[in-house]
């Protein structure tokens, strides 16, 4: 049931699109393309995407349409109906905290006293999902390094596991950090 985070997702989705809207007007559509995500490139007149398969999709001279999604989690996707303008659905960058409820602040000052406060940040902010070391500084208001440390410490107190993807590590919160979060009786790792 997404009802209840609609408006959130509207948000997130209206803040990319304006985001884009700015980098546009600065910098023009080099930089857009350029700032899609880390698996596009432009490379004048050619868009390259790394994925799976190999593909080219000739325009034409039908354009392509830039399609932002919230549900698009990782690299964007090319829907290439010949008959159809080509798409790219781009994924936006997410608050990772958009589907949080709301915390109830002595919980949030509980959870800081155990952990520290960015700690706690940290991992209140991966509850939503998969987010890279760079987004979380973002919303922990801190450098990526300072970010990266503290979340080594909560990966080796097995709160948080990481993969590396590409040029990035995405990091998601474990089992044991989600019954930490929710106040739960967590199976404690041997």
């Amino acid at each position: 049931m997404l009802g209840p985070f609609w408006e959130r997702i509207r948000a997130q989705v209206n803040r990319d699109r304006s985001r884009r809207s700015v980098v546009l007007a600065e910098g023009g559509w080099d930089a857009v393309l350029n700032t899609l995500h880390p698996s596009v490139r432009w490379e004048y007149p050619v868009l390259r995407i790394d994925c799976r398969i190999d593909l080219d999709l000739h325009l034409a001279g039908r354009g392509l349409l830039l399609q932002p999604s919230f549900f698009r989690r990782c690299a964007p996707t090319l829907l290439g109906d010949p008959t159809l303008p080509p798409i790219l659905v781009c994924p936006i960058e997410h608050d990772v905290n958009w589907a949080t409820p709301e915390v109830n602040p002595a919980e949030g000052r509980a959870l800081a006293a155990l952990i520290g406060p960015t700690r706690a940040t940290l991992l209140c902010a991966l509850a939503d999902g998969v987010a890279t070391t760079g987004q979380l500084a973002r919303r922990a208001g801190t450098t990526a390094p300072n970010a990266s440390r503290h979340i080594t410490a909560l990966r080796e107190a097995a709160l948080v596991a990481s993969q590396r993807h590409r040029n990035a590590t995405l990091h998601s919160v474990t089992d044991l950090g989600l019954a930490l979060l929710e106040g739960g009786n967590p199976h404690i790792p041997a």
